[in-house]
């Protein structure tokens, strides 16, 4: 069945969504989904796909995943929250140090060094 919901060697999205309703512990589906929910865009969708992954599997690549979908839906805290998250378990990430900055010019918060 898998086979024939292909697109170039990667299941769509729609077959994913029923494997992950299928089976909801299973990381290898809920993260591919999550990235290609971001991919296209649908930043909410994804974000409760990043939730439920994270539930399973917490690590600072998703959590920042999870902070970026925030971050396009407008959701600043919940951004930085997730990006807080992440920071705990990697706390020498940059790139998440970097994202922390982006939420806070984006919401008007500015500070002098």
């Amino acid at each position: 069945m898998e086979r024939k919901n292909r697109v170039n060697g990667e299941l769509d999205i729609d077959t994913l969504k029923k494997l992950s309703k299928d089976d909801p512990k299973n990381v290898e589906h809920l993260k591919t989904l999550s990235e290609m929910l971001m991919k296209e865009g649908n930043y909410d969708e994804a974000a409760n796909y990043w939730e439920s992954f994270l539930k399973l599997n917490p690590n600072s690549d998703s959590y920042q995943s999870l902070g970026n979908c925030y971050y396009e839906l407008e959701e600043y805290d919940k951004a930085k929250e997730a990006l807080l998250s992440g920071l705990k378990l990697k706390p020498d990430d940059a790139s998440i140090f970097n994202d922390l900055g982006i939420i806070s010019m984006a919401k008007g918060v500015w500070r002098k060094l």
